[in-house]
């Protein structure tokens, strides 16, 4: 594992480990570039915008070395059974047929509710909703629908439905997300335009406090989550900043 050595700023750090020059990196950081008709002009970004591309220089990375395990993992299996070295479960002992050789991964998200919720955390807890939604869908719904039709015995299972926190977050047009999408298109959109949008909406899965103009309420099936709006519409953009030459290069 690489260490930041004792004479080295956190700058030289993460260049050393892209390897690419520092002041590029510096540069697709902390400035960026307006296109005005004809015109490009450089300008600073403040210490959230800053931030805001760190962050999204990370994720970049994060998902360019997932794609590349995905490769090598293929790969693999392909050579593997190309080789001979790979058998399915056949009655000949083969594969059977194309689309056996999967690694099936299932990635548990954690219901978060923390101190101070952001962006990240109304993307997990929404990824949650849609799980418990599927759940009650398949698991409950489905089956005990096939019973009766089959007027099977059984004890009816009471469950919440979900739906309405799922159609509150996901509905185009409407949603939360359709909402957040719509405010990042205007040109001069802002968190503080997207509250607005926000305290439009009627649902019974929603509030906002009246006493805490950047703040949101929604009744999650595991419980009320407060989210702070702000930094929300420039997460949702995720821009990578410093373009693609700067991108293509790591």
């Amino acid at each position: 594992m690489a260490t930041i050595d004792e004479d080295e700023d956190a700058l030289s750090f993460a260049s050393r480990l892209l390897k690419c020059d520092a002041s590029s990196l510096q540069q697709a950081l902390c400035v960026r570039t307006v296109r005005a008709s004809s015109e490009s002009v450089s300008v600073p970004n403040t210490c959230e915008q800053g931030a805001a591309a760190r962050d999204a220089l990370c994720k970049f990375l994060y998902s360019r070395v997932f794609d590349w395990l995905v490769e090598r993992i293929n790969a693999s299996l392909l050579d593997g059974h190309q080789g001979g070295r790979l058998k399915g479960s056949g009655e000949s002992g083969g594969v059977d047929g194309e689309g056996m050789l999967t690694i099936n991964i299932l990635d548990i998200f954690g219901f978060e509710f923390f101190e101070r919720n952001s962006f990240e955390q109304f993307c997990i807890n929404y990824a949650n909703e849609q799980l418990q939604h599927q759940f009650n869908s398949k698991m409950l719904k489905v089956e005990q629908d096939e019973y009766q039709a089959q007027q099977i015995p059984w004890e009816c299972v009471v469950f919440a439905d979900n739906q309405p926190c799922v159609s509150l977050i996901e509905a185009r047009p409407g949603g939360m997300l359709a909402l957040l999408d719509e405010e990042g298109r205007i040109p001069r959109g802002s968190d503080e335009g997207f509250m607005n949008k926000v305290r439009e909406i009627s649902s019974v899965c929603l509030s906002c406090p009246f006493a805490r103009k950047d703040e949101f309420v929604i009744v999650h099936y595991a419980g009320c989550v407060s989210y702070h709006s702000q930094g929300f519409l420039e997460k949702n953009r995720d821009i990578l900043l410093g373009g693609n030459s700067f991108s293509k290069s790591i």
